[in-house]
């Protein structure tokens, strides 16, 4: 049995010997077929490092316990090996020193809001927090049959699913634990026939495809403890979420405890989760120090850096900066490769465009430029199977070519997709919403490394733009402004004050 892969459906991880890599698919690049692999665990880049809990505090509305390492955890002794070797941490994050103890408190019947920027260690948090609750729950001599979730991971992305279905696989290496998958995308055939083989003790799903799977009675929620929301400022809005959660929660016991992961809780975000939010429950919340009231905070191991540029420049720009950032090679004649780089745009027909336009750069005038780019386009209109070798390819190297992705245009429906660590965050326009625009600059300064962001700002069609996507901006900009490596026009954070004098829709940009 393969213990990794997508849309594999449950998994028994110990009844599979662990291989030095894992097949992700096949896919297709400036037109050679390449086998993609990734390591188990991959070298780390040569990246400047960061924490992005440097300048961070964290606020409770309850008594906390804390746990500062995993040796204070206690957990099963195969999993705390699994830890070690895959994430070689031992030492908690701030926002995990408390969840941790939470989740893992069985006295404790309340549920729980974490708040907090990209790449803080929440969802890592809860994954080792309900690993561990599984664990201590698991039969191992059960019949599939009476295998049943005792926790359901619900995520807002199906790549964004796919990456914490194998970390749990990963980390439930030989520890006795089933997880299974049901994800949008993926093999429904190969799925059922596993919940009906093997059960399971986590399932870690999409929603719609969990609906799915419940409604026809393939999965048994009746004795569920948990349910996470992961990523809920993006997941509540998804189509049809609401009519899809009233109808699980009628299955679900009132035991069930809820844990809700965001990276922000602005006006917007709080009035569509609180159908969801209980009452009672409890909050923690990761915050800047130098903005402690802010609905959000950013990363601040990510520079912010916002430049105005009309849209019809604003794909040189990009490459421009690409150029600025790529170290010069030390022999004449050698082309540098780039850092690194995610180019974000709303539109996928927009992406596609991007890409070309990159590339035919790359062909025609990179000769006369000291690097060269090799760039591939990634968005919801893709099939699934070529999303995920495309970002395995991003993410990893090549084991059968040198030839790798080194940008990679994508749309913000693919932003939490995007999982490994990034150089470079170049946003060619400002997204519709507030929660978009986290979780595009939040592709960089993960895993404790620092990375930058450029944002282009159109004023000049600053006109056609919504009431809440200029607010959304303003908030952005109030916020970006008290980081000390932040850039930005001198004339933004004016903007910004008198948008929020005029109550923001009557005030518009000076057109320089």
């Amino acid at each position: 049995m393969k213990p990794f892969g997508y849309g594999l459906g449950p998994s028994r991880a110990g009844e599979s010997a662990r291989s030095s890599g894992r097949f992700v698919g096949r896919g297709t690049l400036r037109g050679h077929h390449i086998n993609l692999r990734t390591s188990r665990v991959p070298d780390p880049p040569s990246r400047p490092q960061g924490d992005c809990q440097e300048n961070f505090v964290v606020k409770v509305n309850y008594e906390p316990e804390q746990a500062a390492t995993l040796d204070d955890l206690n957990l099963a002794s195969a999993f705390h090996r699994n830890l070690i070797r895959d994430t070689k941490i031992t030492e908690l994050r701030a926002v995990q020193r408390f969840m941790l103890p939470y989740i893992l408190n069985p006295t404790i019947k309340t549920d729980l809001l974490v708040v907090g920027p990209t790449s803080c260690g929440k969802t890592y948090g809860m994954l080792i927090g309900v690993l561990q609750h599984c664990i201590h729950l698991s039969v191992h001599n059960a019949k599939p049959s009476e295998r049943r979730p005792k926790v359901i991971i619900i995520g807002a992305s199906q790549e964004a699913v796919v990456h914490v279905y194998n970390l749990a696989v990963n980390w439930s290496d030989k520890v006795g634990i089933f997880v299974g998958s049901a994800i949008a995308g993926s093999s429904s055939g190969q799925e059922s026939n596993r919940f009906m083989n093997y059960g399971a003790d986590l399932v870690i799903s999409t929603m719609g495809r969990l609906h799915d799977w419940v409604s026809d009675n393939t999965i048994d929620v009746s004795d569920v403890d948990f349910v996470v929301f992961d990523d809920a400022s993006t997941l509540i809005t998804c189509t049809e979420f609401e009519r899809r959660w009233h109808f699980l929660i009628d299955r679900i016991p009132d035991k069930c405890r809820l844990f809700t992961l965001s990276s922000t809780w602005a006006d917007e975000t709080r009035y569509q989760a609180k159908p969801y939010i209980r009452a009672g429950c409890n909050e923690i919340r990761i915050q800047s120090t130098v903005n402690e009231v802010a609905p959000f905070s950013l990363n601040p191991a990510v520079e912010q850096h916002f430049i105005k540029v009309k849209l019809i420049d604003s794909i040189l720009k990009a490459i421009e900066i690409i150029g600025d950032h790529t170290e010069r090679p030390k022999t004449a004649g050698e082309k540098a490769r780039p850092p690194k780089t995610v180019v974000f745009t709303t539109e996928p027909d927009h992406a596609a465009m991007v890409t070309d336009s990159m590339r035919m750069w790359d062909r025609f005038h990179s000769e006369k430029a000291h690097f060269r780019m090799n760039v591939a386009c990634v968005h919801k209109g893709i099939k699934s199977n070529n999303r995920q070798s495309l970002l395995a390819a991003f993410q990893n190297e090549f084991e059968e070519t040198a030839e790798g992705i080194d940008v990679l245009v994508a749309t913000d429906h693919m932003a939490t997709g995007i999982v490994a660590p990034v150089d470079l965050v170049i946003n060619l326009d400002f997204p519709p919403d507030l929660a978009s625009f986290i979780q595009r600059v939040g592709r960089a300064g993960r895993d404790r490394y620092r990375g930058k962001a450029f944002t282009m700002i159109d004023v000049w069609q600053f006109d056609t733009w919504s009431g809440d996507k200029k607010k959304a901006l303003v908030d952005v900009i109030n916020e970006v402004r008290r980081l000390p490596t932040s850039t930005m026009p001198d004339d933004f954070p004016a903007y910004a004050d008198q948008f929020t004098k005029s109550q923001g829709y009557s005030y518009h940009f000076r057109r320089l």
